[in-house]
């Protein structure tokens, strides 16, 4: 009982410190793209999910929340990751194609089980998922997270 509240304490006083990054920009060509990620809920709700590109820290997005950042032309690869204390089945990597002044939405959730108070984590039940959205729809949701 006393880990489960140490636990509760822990999480709680994370959720005060979760910032977004809502525009971050990593190149500068005219023919650069850019990539919106919108966290409409997915949990853990407390903990931000860190975003790279190429290996490259791009954005940190907690819950309800969205990022935009710059993407030069090419093939890149989009890692989203937990922190340490979340287990996940894993970490997402995914290959994304740009095209010139292309601009690409992206929509985050995944569900995560209780906390498991004796390995002091959160443990997902399902992978972290993405979804590629019409700009309308991603428009949508980011106009209702406001």
């Amino acid at each position: 009982m006393k880990k489960a509240l140490l636990m509760v304490t822990c999480l709680s006083q994370l959720v005060g410190c979760a910032t977004t990054v809502s525009e971050q920009t990593h190149a500068s060509s005219p023919t650069d793209g850019k990539i919106t990620l919108i966290r409409e809920y997915a949990e853990p709700a407390a903990f931000n999910i860190s975003v790279s590109i190429d290996d490259q820290k791009v954005a940190s997005i907690k819950n309800k929340s969205h990022a935009t950042f710059s993407v030069s032309e090419g093939s890149h690869i989009l890692k989203l990751e937990w922190p340490p204390l979340v287990a996940s089945e894993k970490d997402f990597p995914d290959r994304i194609k740009m095209g010139a002044n292309e601009h690409k939405y992206y929509k985050i959730s995944q569900n995560v089980s209780a906390l498991d108070a004796n390995a002091l984590t959160v443990k997902a039940t399902e992978p972290l998922m993405i979804k590629e959205l019409s700009a309308k729809d991603a428009e949508g949701i980011i106009s209702k997270l406001k």
